[in-house]
């Protein structure tokens, strides 16, 4: 049994929360210890020097804080920062783990634990996070505050490490690129929470939306004004007059802002549900027949893991896509998961036209999808693949 400690950059339940969560619950299934530390900026969380949490065995420290929101779920802080490391100096443990060890609420605490303790210090590797990746993004107030950790210390940081886990090949191509030795690196994709999100292969729920239950519904997760141009092209055809009674788009998450749906022209048979709640909420992905994940073949996406992708497997629906980084084999090894479309228009409605006429089809075969999600692409599956690689490390 190994003493684990994951030291969460942002905010409890938010900003990459539901990875650290999903594999700490898988390793303690293992028979490990976890511990995740995090931080929260609400008065009803708040407890001095913590607020302690048992979820599925898995115990949440809760540090409070109070700077601006934007700083905190960047991985900033102040008193939280502290009480991070005042734990993680009067705590052993075999092993650390961080998700963003250039900022300083996730990096810091394990680093101290390494030196102090000689216990092993895993970094995860989510994301470019320097120039050339999402600084060229960010606001000029991000720039200089979150943005000059990023740039600066991203690789510096990751050089402390006993081991780097990449969330893609793309990302384990670019750290053996910059000298990082290849066995200390392991690629860990996305997982598929089936613990939470019950396979629902047929509802009425179109019906609760005031959706007709003979149009085909297509599903998108969490996509923001940044994102696009990414589905500008699938949005366009929601607008086509031959597509009229017979296609509509649900999108959970992040809703778009009124400028860009009056832009894009979209009409009613362009939903938007919200964040919703996978535990008390999964009959709502079952009014989704597919969902879409359609991103620019760019070095951050290829690099990075489009979040949810395992989420829309285990609601057992298919996913239509254009292959962007590590989706490319899963296109390849699970055909019957993804129908494949380049990101133009054309091609979009060649493959919805298709997926119309084969509608019964891919229907029959959702309990494939969540089959393969229960037993490949779960999270307890990637925390077997993540504890084989601690053995490795600390051996």
């Amino acid at each position: 049994m190994l003493n684990i400690l994951i030291c969460h950059y942002g905010i409890v339940d938010k900003g990459g929360f539901s990875r650290n969560f999903n594999l700490a619950k898988g390793l303690v299934k293992l028979g490990h210890k976890v511990v995740i530390l995090t931080a929260s900026n609400k008065l009803k969380l708040f407890k001095f020097p913590y607020k302690k949490l048992i979820r599925n065995d898995v115990v949440i420290l809760i540090f409070p804080d109070f700077i601006p929101k934007f700083l905190l779920e960047g991985g900033f802080g102040f008193i939280s920062i502290i009480l991070k490391i005042f734990y993680s100096i009067f705590n052993k443990f075999d092993l650390v783990q961080c998700d963003t060890a250039q900022r300083p609420a996730s990096g810091l605490p394990c680093l101290i634990n390494k030196f102090l303790y000689k216990s092993k210090f895993i970094s995860e590797w989510w994301d470019y996070y320097g120039k050339g990746g999402h600084y060229d993004r960010k606001s000029f107030i991000k720039k200089i505050t979150i943005g000059f950790f990023d740039n600066y210390f991203e690789i510096r940081s990751r050089n402390f490490a006993d081991g780097i886990v990449c969330i893609t090949n793309g990302m384990r191509e670019r750290a053996i690129k910059l000298g990082y030795d290849e066995n200390k690196l392991c690629v860990l994709n996305g997982g598929a929470d089936v613990d939470s999100i019950n396979f629902i292969e047929m509802s009425n729920y179109k019906e609760k939306l005031g959706i007709s239950a003979d149009k085909i519904t297509f599903g998108l997760i969490n996509i923001e004004d940044s994102e696009i141009e990414d589905f500008k092209a699938f949005l366009s055809i929601l607008t086509m007059e031959k597509y009229k009674n017979k296609i509509a788009c649900l999108s959970f998450g992040t809703k778009l802002s009124e400028k860009s749906k009056k832009e894009l022209k979209l009409n009613n048979d362009f939903l938007e549900l919200g964040w919703i709640d996978f535990k008390k909420e999964s009959i709502k992905l079952s009014a989704v027949d597919f969902f879409v994940i359609l991103k620019e073949d760019n070095l951050i996406n290829r690099t990075g893991w489009p979040n949810k992708t395992g989420d829309c497997l285990a609601a057992g629906r298919q996913i239509l896509t254009n292959g962007t980084g590590d989706l490319k084999e899963y296109i390849k090894k699970y055909p019957d998961l993804f129908i494949y479309c380049d990101n133009s228009i054309s091609s979009l409605v060649e493959k919805v036209d298709h997926l119309i006429k084969n509608y019964n089809y891919y229907v029959s075969k959702r309990n494939v999808c969540r089959r393969i999600a229960e037993t490949e692409l779960s999270w307890n599956s990637r925390a077997k693949e993540l504890e084989s690689f601690y053995y490795k490390i600390i051996q």
